[in-house]
């Protein structure tokens, strides 16, 4: 199912873009806030917002295999001192 969806979505954009490239209109966009006024085409829009995207893709991923290292190094922490616990007690070296 989603695998359609993402066609007809690539499709759209590939009709959209053949579109405006057959009528030279590259897209023209406006922002404004608080007095500030930003004026780009979609070209450019369109790659900032891809950019973004792609950015936080990669700050989730990093973040993932941070706390993927984490976690794994507290239960290597864990494995070790059941390992030392177990040693101990067969040793003889806990008294009640």
């Amino acid at each position: 199912m989603n695998r359609i969806l993402y066609i007809l979505l690539l499709s759209f954009l590939t009709i959209l873009g053949f579109t405006m490239f057959q009528q030279k209109d590259i897209g023209h966009l406006s922002f404004s806030f608080a007095g500030h006024t930003f004026e780009t085409n979609l070209i450019v829009f369109t790659a900032a917002v891809l950019s973004a995207l792609f950015a936080l893709l990669v700050l989730a991923r990093t973040i993932n295999l941070v706390k993927t290292f984490v976690l794994s190094l507290g239960d290597r922490r864990k494995a070790r001192m059941s390992e030392h616990a177990r040693s101990a007690l067969t040793q003889g070296l806990i008294d009640y």
